[in-house]
């Protein structure tokens, strides 16, 4: 057996290590019971945080800092919702995707004239403030119980 000199020490540090590592998984389990339940359409519960949705998928970590990648379409349609306002991103409602998709249009259509010299730089502006004023209305008319926050970030889209 080999002894050390000041084993006592050594004692007491290895008690610390062990210590330290019980508590920080005492955390992390404490941090895993605080972290969202989402629910898909079959009801099954999954607990993890969101960590992007993008292209019709959602990535999730799960304890042990585990990365899982689940198809956005099994989750419902609020549940959709409400993970895009976690992530402070606005859900386009379908109503509105058709509205968005022809005011691109027109304001691409209008850069392009601009570009050609066809419209002057101040016709361009106006141009481009009628179509978001437009849309801004029809949004504001459409979906009036919608907060504010989510109307900007349809907006922002243009």
């Amino acid at each position: 057996m080999i002894r050390f000199r000041n084993s006592g020490r050594l004692q007491a540090l290895g008690m610390l290590i062990v210590l330290t590592t019980a508590i920080s998984h005492g955390q992390t389990n404490e941090q895993a019971e605080r972290k969202p339940a989402w629910t898909n359409r079959a009801g099954q519960v999954l607990q993890a945080e969101l960590v992007s949705i993008d292209s019709g998928s959602v990535c999730f970590r799960q304890p042990q800092n585990r990365i899982v990648k689940v198809p956005l379409d099994v989750f419902s349609p609020d549940e959709q919702t409400r993970m895009h306002r976690v992530l402070g991103q606005a859900r386009c409602p379908d109503g509105l995707r058709e509205q968005l998709s022809f005011a691109r249009r027109k304001m691409r259509r209008a850069r392009l004239l601009e570009d050609r010299g066809v419209l002057s730089p101040a016709e361009l502006e106006q141009e481009l403030e009628t179509t978001r004023a437009l849309l801004t209305e029809f949004i504001r008319n459409r979906f009036p119980d919608t907060p504010q926050w989510e109307r900007d970030t349809w907006l922002t889209s243009l």
